[in-house]
């Protein structure tokens, strides 16, 4: 097929993908890098087409609401993401709502989680599903920038010592 499971890594950077699903099941996956897209959305089934995936790098979409990250709990293995770029990383109790979704997450947008960070998010967030107000949403679908060098060299150190070979 098209997208066989043979594959630590794949770079679907700059392809104009608007939502982030129909994936096949890939489990060898380990790292997703899908910068420079205009995703808005995450669809469900994740965790059962992408079991082993511990990197994803949505750096510079159009993901504007916290519900919009709600998928990601599937990805249990989860330990590397970034969202640098996206309208939904300025609302409040953004950094702390995606820490409560993800156990396993080591670093979010290029910076090390923190055992405080992760108290605080599991008091935050205990039993329940936190949701933002409509003003909160933004519209950016016609902000999209360039990746800075910094944030290149942010994902390739990333890359590199997650140990896995890209296309």
């Amino acid at each position: 097929g098209a997208a066989e499971d043979q594959f630590d890594c794949i770079d679907l950077t700059d392809n104009d993908i608007i939502k982030l699903e129909n994936l096949p099941v890939l489990k060898r996956l380990k790292s997703l890098l899908l910068s420079n897209n205009r995703i808005r959305r995450i669809a469900s089934g994740l965790g059962r087409n992408l079991p082993n995936l511990e990197t994803l790098i949505m750096t510079n979409n159009q993901i504007s609401r916290l519900q919009d990250l709600d998928q990601l709990a599937d990805l249990q293995n989860l330990e590397r993401v970034s969202f640098v770029k996206n309208p939904v990383t300025v609302l409040e109790n953004y950094r702390l709502y995606v820490i409560s979704l993800l156990p396993k997450l080591r670093h979010l947008d290029f910076q090390k989680v923190k055992t405080a960070e992760r108290e605080r998010a599991r008091a935050m967030f205990k039993n329940q599903v936190p949701t933002t107000k409509p003003e909160c949403e933004l519209d950016n679908a016609n902000t999209k920038q360039p990746l800075t060098a910094e944030q290149k060299h942010l994902i390739m150190v990333d890359i590199f010592y997650s140990r896995l070979p890209c296309l």
